[in-house]
Parts: structure tokens; sequence; C-alpha cells
């Protein structure tokens, strides 16, 4: 969800629950892992809080600290909340949009001044053009490594 009034807890909150609702997890699964970089923080309150609104059929609320970003937390953090350590956890960066930043950085002067729908639709238009690149580009890096051969 694009944040433009910044991360407070209430929005954060928001994102999560609206989520939860809109991908029908209640209704599928019984389990959610939730991955953000500060889940240590954001993670204290949040059942009780929410605890009203939260689907009934999700029996366990996970919540996990990337691994792009949970070294740099405290020793604690990186036992509660890295997604090794977890039962249902895995081995993710989680970051995928942190990566592409120095992409969509180049492209933010023309966004400034344009209104909201034509920022979405350009960064619409950039993202789907790198995921283009990367499709075409899928065989390539098994090629260069000599995973595959040309004959």
């Amino acid at each position: 969800m694009d944040l433009d009034k910044g991360e407070q807890q209430c929005h954060v909150d928001y994102c999560l629950l609206r989520a939860a609702e809109t991908t029908n997890v209640s209704g599928r699964l019984n389990s959610v892992s939730i991955t953000y970089d500060i889940a240590c923080q954001c993670w204290v309150n949040f059942k009780t809080c929410n605890a009203d609104v939260l689907p009934e059929a999700v029996l366990f609320w996970d919540a996990a600290i990337g691994l792009f970003h949970v070294h740099g937390h405290k020793e604690s953090c990186l036992y509660n909340f890295s997604p090794h350590f977890m039962p249902r956890g895995a081995m993710t960066a989680g970051e995928i949009l942190e990566s592409l930043w120095s992409i969509l950085n180049k492209i933010s002067p023309s966004c400034r001044a344009a209104s909201h729908a034509s920022h979405a639709e350009t960064l619409d238009d950039h993202l789907i053009d790198n995921n283009l690149k990367k499709i075409l580009n899928i065989g390539m890096d098994l090629f260069i490594y000599g995973c595959i051969s040309h004959d």
C-alpha cells in the first residue's frame, strides 16, 4: 500500500487487516505470516488492539522481519522474528520492492508535480517494464552460468 503520510501504526494495521479481508484469508487459511521491516514494534499490540476485527478462522498470526532487515535489529529480534526460526517460516528477504528503489528513484522527479493517478500509472508502467525484462531474461542467467548449453 502506498503510505503517502508515513508509516503510522494505524496505517499499518489498516493495511494488514484490509489485505486479510480482500484476499479472503479467513475462508482459505488457518495461519497468516506477515513480513514487515519493523514487525518487532508493530506486532506487540496488533492482536489485542484488533481482536474484534481479525478473521476468526485464522488460528495463527505470525510476524517476521525479512532477512534484508532483521540483521540490523537487536539480537533478540533475530531469534524472535527471523523467518529462519519460525515454525511456518521460510527463507525470504521480503523486500522485493526495496530492490527496485534505485530504478524508481530515477523517475521520481518527473512524478513530483503529477496528479495521484498519473503518479500511479507512471510507477505501474515502470514496474511492468521491469517485470517484462525479468521474464525475457529468465533463461539468460542459466545460459551464462553454464547450466544450459546452446547446443
